[in-house]
Formats: structure tokens, sequence, C-alpha cells
């Protein structure tokens, strides 16, 4: 078989490959090696210091929660949220313009707005009595469950302690039970996969089971220096019931958005004195 044909071959063969039913095959991401658990840190804490501003995610947000009488909500919004690390946040989920959910934190303080209940639950960081206890979705999770705040170190007996399993390499945390063994708190699960970023964020309670767990795909990156970031974030509260997908169309900075800016302003309705 001269060139020609064995390029005309070895084209048709790819067509083969790649196209099925008249839709295109993207091939499957390759599975990277494991990393020694300083350097995959490393990687992460490298792609949360490029993010040097406040980021603005614009997309849809679906899922549903379980008010406080038991009954279950669901919801399919538009959602905008506003993120600066390490605690500053302003989710904002909109339907037709009117309000339907608000999850905001600064660095001293958090609060939350359901239009179902139509108030406000508010609270101090780092406080032993949380109200947010009692929230279906809390402010401090959300922050968790965006992957964008870096590997903690501190705060917990043990960790990290690396364990390789399958596509990723999970980072366990564990504390102190009243008197009995240690506990895992916290799970980071890294993926690895490229850009080898947080796949998973797991939260769990003093019986060892779920709180809170985070799902992070389609990672991009924002310019062409940026952080990765995800496209699509799913947050699952199996003891509250509610869940939340928030798929991201656009990643910005907002570079005129500080700190003390109205979008991470404590609402009026909290009564700060």
């Amino acid at each position: 078989m001269n060139n020609p044909q064995r390029l005309a071959a070895g084209t048709l063969g790819l067509l083969i490959l790649v196209e099925v039913g008249g839709c295109v095959q993207r091939p499957a991401p390759v599975l990277l090696s494991r990393l020694p658990m300083h350097d995959a840190v490393a990687l992460v804490d490298a792609n949360v210091a490029r993010i040097g501003h406040t980021l603005k995610a614009s997309g849809s947000a679906d899922g549903y929660f379980t008010t406080a009488k038991g009954r279950r909500r669901s919801f399919h919004v538009d959602a905008t949220m506003f993120f600066l690390t390490p605690r500053y946040l302003r989710f904002d989920l909109k339907k037709l313009g009117e309000r339907q959910m608000l999850i905001g934190s600064n660095e001293e303080r958090y609060w939350f707005y359901s239009r179902e209940d139509d108030s406000y639950t508010c609270g101090r960081h780092g406080i032993q009595i949380d109200p947010a206890e009692d929230l279906p979705i809390t402010p401090r999770q959300i922050i968790e469950a965006l992957g964008l705040t870096g590997i903690p170190r501190a705060d917990f007996a043990i960790g990290p302690v690396q364990r390789v399993v399958d596509e990723y390499q999970q980072l366990l945390y564990f504390t102190e039970g009243a008197g009995g063994p240690r506990i895992i708190e916290r799970e980071i699960w890294l993926d690895r996969h490229a850009p080898r970023l947080i796949g998973k964020v797991v939260f769990r309670d003093a019986d060892g089971a779920i709180e809170m767990q985070s799902e992070l795909t389609g990672y991009e990156r924002l310019g062409a220096v940026g952080p990765w970031l995800p496209g699509v974030m799913r947050v699952h509260w199996p003891k509250s019931t509610a869940s939340l997908r928030f798929k991201v169309s656009r990643w910005t900075f907002q570079e005129e958005v500080a700190p003390d800016g109205l979008q991470f302003a404590v609402p009026p309705e909290c009564d700060v004195r």
C-alpha cells in the first residue's frame, strides 16, 4: 500500500474511532501517576495563589432543600457568585429577578436568606453556638465546596494523611472523639487527571456520616495565566436533605470589588450594631 493509501486508511480508521452515531467521542482523560503528597498539595495551593482579586461566577443553579416543616422545595434559578479568599462570599439565587436565596460571608460574619421563610439567619465565624447548624445550606461549607481556599493544615488533631484510591489522592483529616477513637472529619480528594486539582470535598459528623459532599468538574483556566476554576459544582447534604448544582457559564475577575465592598456587606436585617 502506497503512502496516500495508508493515509486514507488511517484517516478512515480515525473517523471510525471518534465518530459514533454522528457524535464525536472525546478521548478519555489520561490517568496520571500519583505524586508525593507535598507536590500534590503544592499544585493546589499554587492555583489558589493566582486568585489575587475577587472572582465573579455567573450561571444557573438547580436543586432542592427541605424546610423546617419537612417540605421539600425544588428550584431552578439564575445564580451569581462573588468570591474572595478565604471567607468572602456572596451567592445570590434569583428567579425572574426576584431573590430566592442569598448566602453570604465576610471575614467575621455570615448570613443566609430564604424566600421560603422570608427571613435571615445570621452568625459569627468561630463561635461555639452556631446558628448555621440548623441551615439546610451553610455558608462555610459552600466556601469549602468550591475547592478554592487551598489545603488546610491546622485545626485538626491529625492531618492531612494521604490515601490513594483509583483516580484520586485523598487527604484525610482526623479529630479527637469524645473519650473515644479519632474520627475522620474532612476529606479532600485531589484528582489524578489534569490539572490535578480538587475533585471532591467531604465533611463528616462525629459518627462518621457524610454532612456535605461536593464534586467539582469542568475546570477551565481564567485567562492565560489565571487560576483554574470549576465549571460545575455539585453539592449534597444528606442529613438535611438538600442538593445544589451550580453550572458556571462565565468566570471573571472583579478588581473593583474589595473585601469592604457592598457585595460582602452584612445585610441590615442581621441587626449589626
